[in-house]
Formats: structure tokens, C-alpha cells, sequence
């Protein structure tokens, strides 16, 4: 009798249930297990080799290459200190990582955090050297000076360009006085928006100026080595604060000034005597008139900035390449960048060299020798386009003119230098003046954005205004990667391809998959 053995078609081979059983594990997640475990060996071969790299959308993990050549060109002991108590450790801790890195590019540069209830004693002995130990403050400390970063939470996105401020104060021996006139109706401090201008204050702090408040009613005459900043009056300044500003110049001093359409005429009588006339200088302005004509404001229709409408709607100006003056110091450094400048709400600015050929040229040229104004060099810094902007009044409706095409570049800022002064105190220096049409332009609603240069300008601008040599560009905020700029074309066409094209090609492919599967 033979015994056969006949095995079924489906029954299992020796090894397979083995192979089920990594398959059954496969499902379960085997290859994510394998996946995970490959990345874990490469992140710590990459640990190990001490490789970084930033994926971030912000690169919140990388230092600015400008912050870190100011770091390494540090010759003294600089010290961040962070006083913070443990309960802001997690909501802190992106900045924590910050000034753990800057500590470690230069021994010169060191980090560390003080807990103002569990180490008392550093944190007074921090007060007692400094005579400010505040919580929730990073501090950047040289020799005996210490400059202050107040933690909020946007500071993260600044953080780097504001050490790198403080870095550049810090280095100044003795800082130059940048005095804030107020008592006009100026952009101040301590207002509200559209008014505000805490963010000036601090552009100048971190561009090493002292800024002290001049207040009209208490005013004494400022530093001839100190910058006068007349930002945006909108009241009459008075003979007194005028007289200031005058002998300011005559001194040798820098004063910049933020004016648009509703500057008081005081202040445009007081500009046109030294070279500048604020407003339109067209053919129905009188040359020999006492007054000044700043009512109006420049537009266009094509090169301005769409957004934020409730502040600036089309009544501003993109800025940038070939409307900036590419000789003077001011201008020059802003052009490589790239970045526009924003001027809103911009009256005119003219230069009133002597040599200006038009008949009120002549007329004025006349007027500036019976007035007995010291000679100077006018330059304009900011233009708008040929054939593209046009001055009108804020009421005037928003139409282009018939003649647009051959309407001239409008001059929208201007720097003048003078020659010195025989009575001035500092001898064989002349006063500077710079003078952009736009109030709004130093505005905390414009400077907080980093995707306009305004900051840089006003920066370039007191440097200028104060002899400074070229300033050393500290690192930019980190706004860029959440920002997105577009004309009115661009928005239109990203709207078709949201509403329009990306749902009909979802759809085409949902049919186009039935129809496989059918």
C-alpha cells in the first residue's frame, strides 16, 4: 500500500507564515518603524558631525550674516542677559536659543539667564551696576553701558537686528543727542496710530543717538553736534521754535524734516528761505510770495503700494532704483538692496538752486539774495517716475490728468548742505537740512514693515545729517517670509487660480480616476 502525500494548491509552505507574519507587521507600520529609525541614525551622524541646517520658513535658527560679522568684530566683553522667570522659559525659548547661539560665535561674546526670584542676588547685583534690572528683558551689556530689548512677542522676528543695533550703540563712545521736536502736532511717542512714533525713537536709538524730547513750550537751544528731527507738524510752529531751528543750522546742526500737505505755512516760509519749496511749483505759484503752498500731494496710479487702505488708499509711492539718487551718500546704500521705499500721503519737494531755469527760478533766485540766505548745495534724494505721478489736493477725485504722458519727475525729497557760517560755534562747518515730503513715512504703521526701506533711509539720513561716516548696516527683521507684495493684476490673477482653475483641476482628476477605476 503507498501512502501518497498531495498537497493542496493553498495550503502553506514551510516560511510562509514566517513571510505573513513580517508582512502582517509591515501593515501595522513596519516601514514607518524603518523610515524612522534610518532618519534617527542620520540625525545622529548629523549631531555627531556637528551639521545644521535651517528648514524653517523664517530660518528663525540662523544668524544673519551682518549680526554675525558684528559679532566677531567685537574687541571688548559683551555680555546678553536675559532676566525672565521660569514661567516665560517655554514662551521664551526661541530667543533663549537666539542668544545661546550669538554667545557662541566669538569668546568675546557671552549668554546667560538670570531668574529674577530663584538668583536675587545676580539680579541685583545686575541692577546695582547697570541701574535697570527689569523682567522680561534682554540686555546687551559693554563695559558699563548696558542697552535694553524689551521682550514682547514680536521680538523674536527683530531680535537680531536689535542686538546688532545695540552692538553698533554700544560701540560709540559718546553718543551724538538726536532731539525729537514736539508740540505741533508731530508724530510722538506716546500716540495713537496713525500718529505713533515709537518705532522712530527706536530706529534712532539703535542707530547710536541719545534721543532726548524738545518740547515747544520748554525748548532750549540743542547741540550743534546733535540731530533736530521735525517730524511731520501739522500746527504752527511759532516764531520761537523757528528762531531754534534756524540758529540749529547756523551752528553747524542737522535737522530732518517730515512734512507733507498739512504743514503749517510758518514751516514752508521757513523752508523756502533756505532752499526748498514744499508743494507744487507750478505756473500759478508766485515766486515773490510770502507764503508757502504745501497742499497738495503727489499720486500714481501704477507704482504704489496696495494694502493697508484705511491709512494710505493709493495716496502712496513705491520708491526704488532709478528714483533714488544713486550719488549722494543717503540714497546710495539703499539702492543695491533692492528694497522700496514707501512714501504715503507725499508733497512735492523742490530744491530752489539759484541756476533753476524757469522764470520762478529767476524770480526766487532774486528773492534768496535780498534775504540774505548763506549759499548751498541742494540735492534731490527721491523722484517719482516721468510720466507716471501728478500733485493734487487730498479732495481732488483720483482720475489722471489728460496730459500724464508728459508730465516731469516730481522731486519728492531733498538734502541740502550750507556753507558755514561766520557766527556759527563750530568753526568752518555748515549746517545740513533734509527734507522728504511724506509725514506719514516715519510712521510706526510703515516702519514696522520690513519690506520698505524707510527705516534704512532715516537711518542713512541722520548719519548724514550728523557727519557721520557711512553706517555699518545692522541685520533686517525677519518679516520677509510672511509678507507677500502684489499690484492689483497679481491679486487678480492669484484669485482666478483659487477660485477658478485649482477647483476645476481637483475636479478634472476626481473624473479622470472614476473613469480608470469604471
Amino acid at each position: 500500500m503507498v501512502d501518497l502525500l498531495v498537497s493542496a494548491p493553498n495550503s502553506p509552505k514551510p516560511g510562509d507564515q514566517a513571510t505573513r507574519f513580517w508582512q502582517r507587521l509591515g501593515s501595522l507600520g513596519g516601514r514607518t518603524l524603518l523610515t524612522v529609525l534610518v532618519l534617527a541614525v542620520l540625525v545622529a551622524a548629523g549631531d555627531r558631525s556637528g551639521f545644521l541646517s535651517d528648514w524653517s520658513a523664517d530660518r528663525r535658527f540662523t544668524l544673519s550674516p551682518r549680526l554675525t560679522a558684528l559679532l566677531m568684530a567685537q574687541t571688548d566683553p559683551v555680555e546678553l542677559v536675559g532676566i525672565w522667570g521660569v514661567d516665560e522659559q517655554e514662551r521664551l525659548s526661541a530667543i533663549t536659543a537666539l542668544a545661546m547661539q550669538m554667545g557662541t560665535v566669538t569668546p568675546k561674546v557671552t549668554f546667560r539667564h538670570l531668574d529674577p526670584e530663584l538668583q536675587k542676588p545676580l539680579v541685583t547685583q545686575f541692577a546695582e551696576r547697570f541701574q535697570q534690572a527689569q523682567p522680561d528683558t534682554l540686555y546687551v551689556t559693554r563695559g558699563k553701558r548696558a542697552f535694553t530689548i524689551a521682550l514682547t512677542p514680536a521680538t523674536r522676528l527683530v531680535l537680531q537686528r536689535e542686538v546688532g543695533g545695540a552692538l553698533l550703540t554700544l560701540a560709540e563712545p559718546d553718543l551724538q543727542p538726536a532731539y525729537l521736536l514736539q508740540g505741533h502736532g508731530e508724530l510722538r511717542p506716546d500716540a495713537a496710530a496713525p500718529d505713533s512714533a515709537n518705532l522712530l525713537v527706536r530706529g534712532l536709538a539703535l542707530a547710536g543717538f541719545a534721543v532726548t524730547r524738545l518740547d515747544a513750550s520748554t525748548a532750549q537751544q540743542p547741540s550743534p553736534h546733535g540731530v533736530v528731527v521735525v517730524a511731520g507738524p501739522t500746527g504752527s510752529m511759532g516764531d520761537h521754535d523757528l528762531k531754534i531751528l534756524a540758529q540749529h543750522l547756523q551752528d553747524g546742526g542737522g535737522i530732518l524734516v517730515l512734512a507733507d500737505d498739512r504743514a503749517p505755512s510758518d514751516l514752508a516760509v521757513w523752508l523756502r528761505r533756505r532752499g526748498i519749496f514744499l508743494g507744487d511749483l507750478g505756473p500759478k505759484v508766485d515766486p515773490a510770495a510770502s507764503f508757502g503752498n504745501p497742499g497738495l500731494i503727489t499720486v500714481s496710479l501704477r507704482r504704489h503700494f496696495v494694502g493697508q487702505e484705511a491709512e494710505f488708499p493709493h495716496h502712496n509711492l513705491l520708491l526704488d532704483g532709478p528714483l533714488l539718487n544713486p550719488a549722494h551718500p543717503v540714497t546710495q546704500a539703499l539702492i543695491a538692496p533692492g528694497i522700496p521705499l514707501l512714501s504715503p500721503w507725499t508733497a512735492p519737494v523742490y530744491p530752489l538752486m539759484p541756476d533753476l531755469k524757469a522764470d520762478s527760478g529767476q524770480a526766487l533766485a532774486q528773492r534768496y539774495t535780498e534775504l540774505g540766505t548763506l549759499p548751498f548745495i541742494a540735492e534731490p534724494l527721491l523722484r517719482s517716475m516721468p510720466a507716471d505721478a501728478w500733485a493734487k489736493s487730498r479732495a481732488e477725485p483720483l482720475t489722471a490728468p489728460a496730459n500724464l504722458n508728459q508730465h516731469p519727475s516730481l522731486p519728492l525729497a531733498c538734502a541740502v548742505e550750507y556753507q558755514p557760517d561766520a557766527t556759527s560755534v563750530q568753526a568752518n562747518i555748515g549746517g545740513r537740512l533734509i527734507v522728504w515730503g511724506s509725514r506719514q513715512a516715519g510712521s510706526d504703521a510703515v516702519l514696522i514693515q520690513s519690506n520698505f526701506a524707510n527705516e534704512q533711509f532715516i537711518r542713512q539720513a541722520t548719519g548724514w545729517l550728523a557727519r557721520r561716516s557711512p553706517a555699518t548696516d545692522i541685520p533686517e527683521a525677519e518679516f520677509a517670509a510672511f509678507q507677500v507684495s502684489a499690484s492689483d493684476n497679481s491679486l487678480f490673477i492669484v484669485m482666478g487660480l483659487l477660485v477658478a482653475l485649482m477647483p476645476c483641476i481637483v475636479l478634472g482628476l476626481a473624473i479622470l480616476t472614476w473613469w480608470d477605476r469604471r
